[in-house]
């Protein structure tokens, strides 16, 4: 049994989910048999002792089951397969209990179905009113009006009336609206995977949204409509990204939350595609989305902060010099990380703060505490130690540390050619500018400077050319 189906589905429900499981396995409604019962039982109880190896064998739960009776490899396969489709099913229930919304349209089709006329009516009624009263305007609700149309036809046909069925059109439109939002939405999500991983997919569209529709005039499908646009244009985006922020701040309570963090992840990884580029406008425009989805919780997935979002956020603080700011959020949220990343992301967050506070052997410390949970902190970690040395002016340990990291990053099979080039130009302009501390060939900084300006994809841009700026000027002192 250690390697069933049925163990592992077992393995993968909470612990509090055990006894709603075993009321479901002992409802007659659902199983009449007692054996798949007790079967159930002793799992649960194995799963409160960690499914201890020996105690998982065929024979052994057999023994346990039903003691004098010989073991039957067929009965006991029938049992586990019959309460492993049992607790599939107790899964699927668990789940479409969340999903309170589709309750009532279910609950109308069957009334139709059962030619319940009075309480078809009162149900559709108050149906309507629920949609009229709620203020969401995503593409789940246009899809429950959908079904709503649909069953109305499918009551309509049953009166078998020589009429005009007027739920046609009406279902026409509805499909057309759930239809072209959703393929924005998706559209939207192949484009953003696209521009952040270097992933080539593939979308059609069998018509092309039409935004002047009178179809089409929720905030929601416009600010969908604003974001196609903006995934369209190669240059010259911020006009079009600042309708896009407008229409993704209008949005609260006409989305759903997992919708509406989506929303935010496009703007998020529009401005750090475009900051990355050099466009320094866009760290204002980034700095306020943050802001309003922190004072709003539309960060948040089950109350819990992504220590991806966490780092860009202390990124984006720092680079502004907001060094308060930055250091009360990081404390702040550090209890809203996932609990098994959440002291990486903690200590590696602190070694920045410090780090650009020049609080360079606090920032060591910091760094020592991070365990490297993911690739990006190891990378992470080694820019920031790069930059540390080439602070404190400690040659040797600067390349060594360069000729490693580079040796190391070229062996990287996981990350992408962007991440991956970003990370080299950022050692290749490093150890560059090393060469040019302290010295006078102001010729070779200015040409330097226009070499970086020039290389969209660079690591740490602000930081190299702030020591740039800082080596220019110190040689300038010296003359």
């Amino acid at each position: 049994m250690e390697k069933s189906k049925l163990l592992d589905i077992f393995k993968s429900i909470p612990a509090k989910e055990y006894r709603l499981l075993l009321e479901y396995v002992q409802s007659p409604y659902f199983n009449k048999r007692k054996d798949v019962v007790q079967l159930c039982r002793y799992l649960i109880k194995q799963a409160k002792a960690n499914f201890p190896v020996g105690k998982l064998k065929h024979t052994h739960c057999w023994k346990v089951l039903f003691p004098g009776m010989s073991y039957d490899k067929k009965e006991m396969a029938y049992l586990m397969s019959r309460l492993n489709h049992l607790t599939e099913s107790f899964l699927a229930q668990r789940n479409f209990e969340k999903k309170e919304s589709i309750y009532p349209i279910l609950s109308l089709e069957s009334l139709v179905e059962s030619r319940l006329e009075k309480h078809y009516q009162q149900k559709l009624k108050k149906i309507k009113q629920g949609f009229k009263s709620s203020t969401l305007e995503d593409s789940n609700k246009m899809w429950l009006q959908y079904r709503v149309a649909e069953i109305e036809d499918f009551h309509f046909n049953l009166q078998s009336q020589r009429l005009a069925n007027p739920f046609i059109t009406r279902k026409n439109e509805l499909l057309d609206q759930f239809f072209s939002q959703k393929k924005l939405q998706i559209y939207c999500t192949i484009q953003n995977i696209k521009k952040i991983l270097g992933i080539e997919l593939e979308i059609t569209w069998p018509q092309p949204p039409n935004a002047q529709s009178p179809n089409f005039q929720s905030k929601v499908f416009k600010a969908y409509y604003s974001l196609f646009q903006l995934f369209l244009q190669e240059k010259d985006t911020e006009p079009q990204f600042l309708l896009f922020k407008s229409l993704l701040f209008s949005l609260k309570g006409k989305l759903n939350h997992s919708e509406y963090i989506d929303m935010y992840s496009f703007a998020i990884n529009h401005c750090l595609v475009e900051i990355n580029r050099g466009k320094r406008a866009y760290t204002k425009h980034l700095f306020a989305i943050y802001e309003e989805g922190l004072a709003q919780g539309s960060l948040l997935i089950n109350n819990e902060l992504s220590p991806w979002i966490y780092k860009n956020i202390v990124n984006l603080g720092l680079g502004l010099k907001r060094f308060k700011w930055t250091e009360t959020f990081i404390e702040k949220y550090s209890n809203k990380l996932p609990i098994d990343q959440r002291k990486d992301a903690y200590y590696f967050n602190l070694a920045n703060l410090n780090f650009y506070q020049k609080n360079h052997d606090q920032a060591l410390g910091y760094l020592n505490e991070v365990e490297f949970t993911d690739i990006h902190y190891k990378y992470g970690s080694k820019s920031m130690l790069l930059e540390i040395y080439f602070e404190k002016n400690e040659t040797e340990a600067f390349y060594s540390l360069e000729s490693s990291f580079k040796i190391l990053l070229m062996r990287d099979k996981i990350l992408t050619n962007d991440i991956k080039t970003s990370y080299l130009n950022f050692i290749r302009f490093t150890a560059r500018l090393y060469k040019l501390k302290y010295n006078k060939e102001e010729h070779k900084l200015a040409k330097l400077r226009t070499k970086i300006e020039q290389t969209s994809n660079i690591n740490g841009r602000n930081w190299i050319i702030g020591q740039l700026e800082e080596i220019g000027g110190r040689s300038h002192s010296l003359q």
